[in-house]
């Protein structure tokens, strides 16, 4: 791992980008970005304001959870968009020869279910669930999430 002092710089050869900001306008114009590269958005956005520029999002192929709530909380951009679950039924190996954008919206108790899950546990089996497994041992309330 390394430190940059820009965001060009920190992105210049990696195949793998992770954009958590909160920021509503792009944090750069990736213009460094890898023709194969993927990026995996999970910052802020709405349907006028996101943290990577338009430009990126018409130009790679940009997969969603669900396209309609995509569009609903991050706007026409993400029309033309794909379903995880749309991307088993196509060519997967077109996905290396382009750069590929993951916009997560709106599914953070989804995640909650898939860790449980992985963890091994039922997150509806009680109202307090411990995630074991890992030091130390997380509680977790599903009230938080609703």
């Amino acid at each position: 791992m390394s430190c940059h002092d820009n965001v060009e710089d920190a992105i210049s050869g990696a195949h793998i980008v992770a954009t958590t900001t909160s920021s509503n306008r792009p944090i750069s114009d990736f213009i460094t970005l890898m023709p194969q590269a993927h990026l995996n958005c999970m910052g802020a956005h709405d349907e006028t304001g996101r943290e990577l520029p338009d430009i990126i999002l018409e130009k790679a192929c940009l997969i969603v959870e669900d396209k309609p709530t995509a569009m609903r909380e991050a706007g026409e951009v993400h029309r033309e968009a794909e379903d995880l679950t749309q991307m088993f039924q196509k060519d997967l190996g077109r996905l290396k020869r382009v750069q590929t954008v993951f916009s997560s919206t709106g599914h953070a108790y989804l995640d909650l279910l898939t860790a449980a899950h992985l963890l091994g546990r039922n997150p509806s089996q009680s109202h307090y669930q411990k995630l074991e497994g890992h030091q130390p041992t997380t509680t977790v309330r599903e009230d938080q999430f609703h």
